[in-house]
């Protein structure tokens, strides 16, 4: 990774820190600062992982931005709202930050800088979910059983 002033700077700020599943989304602010002593063009692609969706009802895993000619010293910012997938998993979910500095046109890249960060992913219960021990015969342990009431006072696995 380069540091230093003749680069792209890319910070991002993600709140609150996880994402649970029935919860709101997070927001994702994307900062982008040209560290360079001349003004770029450049673009910003947006890569997240399969469990998570830049859009509530749909897929979106990427979002490219063109961003113009920025100068040198310039700030540029992107909020994003991250959601849950409607088969998303718990756990960490990747996103890849890329800032492209192109020549004369977005098609001749010049150089590229990268930024990866990690979404954790967890499940929220609702009030209404109960969670129950089961004891198999022969069995010297437990499992525990989660179990979903979506009807009344009606009892449902939950199957994952």
């Amino acid at each position: 990774m380069m540091t230093g002033k003749n680069m792209i700077s890319i910070n991002t700020y993600l709140m609150p820190f996880r994402l649970k599943v029935n919860g709101p989304p997070v927001n994702l602010e994307i900062e982008l600062v040209n560290r360079n002593d001349e003004s770029s063009l450049v673009s910003m692609e947006l890569l997240i992982g399969q469990g998570i969706s830049l859009e509530k009802d749909a897929r979106v895993h990427k979002k490219v931005e063109l961003l113009g000619t920025v100068n040198p010293g310039e700030r540029k910012k992107f909020i994003y709202k991250i959601y849950p997938s409607s088969f998303a998993k718990q756990g960490s979910q990747p996103m890849q930050i890329k800032a492209i500095e192109h020549f004369h046109e977005y098609k001749y890249p010049k150089r590229e800088y990268s930024k990866r960060i990690e979404l954790n992913l967890e499940w929220l219960l609702s009030s209404r979910s109960i969670a129950k021990r089961s004891y198999q015969p022969g069995e010297t342990g437990s499992q525990l059983v989660l179990y979903i009431t979506t009807h009344g006072n009606n009892l449902f696995p939950l199957t994952k």
